[in-house]
């Protein structure tokens, strides 16, 4: 069993976690944030392998999908899995799903699951719940159940949601900083998968490079990393109000 994921806050950690717990087989996990892939990657068909994404702005985030065209299959079956904050997951999961079938894997299942929001935290605020992580239980026995029922490889294909092409990729117009309690360690600076941060001078960002990830805010030890200022408040109310209503999972086999 192999695990695939790129998680700055953790959600989609949980969420790949959660999956891979139901499977009876020896772990091997690979962090694509903290330990990026710098060369190729293969597996065959006697692996498994559980590849959760976050979603930004509707899409697998460019520094991810870079990776996942190194990540090679060889008729190697596959879960598919992204994560959201509550507004949508948009062609996030036709991409992931697209990019695997085509570098060798036979996706086996897929699906879209909520978190809290990284950008705008109070939407989906402390997801994934209890009610999250039972679905995602479910998810994997299902996965499970249809890889050993299904012998013919044909038979695993199956459609989800998402249009071609995607809409275009977009960023986020709002840009961390750290406020006076900053101490310099650097940590913001090594986890940044963008190199977008000065590890001399941390309070230095390069916002073109920059994808508010948020990586640098879950890894700094003095919380003092994060959106400021009257244009993030307005987002904030104006996004959370927009995107309050739950949205559950969306699974797809």
């Amino acid at each position: 069993m192999k695990e695939i994921y790129f998680s700055p806050t953790g959600t989609t950690k949980t969420i790949v976690n959660e999956i891979t717990k139901y499977f009876s087989r020896k772990k091997e996990t690979y962090d694509l944030l903290k330990n990026p892939l710098q060369e190729e990657m293969s597996f065959g068909s006697e692996d498994f392998v559980i590849i959760g994404m976050p979603v930004y702005a509707g899409r697998i985030p460019d520094v991810c999908a870079k990776m996942l065209s190194e990540i090679k299959g060889n008729n190697t079956p596959a879960i598919a899995a992204v994560v959201y904050g509550n507004r949508d997951y948009d062609d996030a999961l036709l991409e992931l799903k697209t990019i695997l079938t085509e570098n060798g894997f036979t996706v086996i299942s897929a699906g879209a699951f909520v978190a809290q929001h990284s950008i705008f935290p109070g939407t989906g605020y402390l997801r994934p719940d209890v009610k999250d992580k039972q679905a995602v239980r479910r998810f994997a026995k299902s996965s499970c159940e249809k890889f050993e029922s299904v012998t013919d490889i044909k038979e695993m294909d199956f459609e989800v949601k998402g249009n071609f092409p995607y809409r275009e990729s977009v960023s986020v117009p709002l840009n961390p900083s750290a406020d006076k309690t900053c101490k310099k360690c650097g940590a913001c600076a090594r986890i940044c998968p963008v190199n977008a941060i000065s590890e001399e001078k941390p309070e230095k960002l390069n916002k073109k490079t920059c994808i508010r990830c948020t990586a640098c805010f879950a890894v700094c030890p003095l919380e003092c990393r994060g959106f400021r200022g009257v244009r993030y408040t307005l987002a904030s109310k104006i996004f959370e109000k927009k995107f309050s209503v739950r949205r559950e999972p969306e699974v797809f086999l």
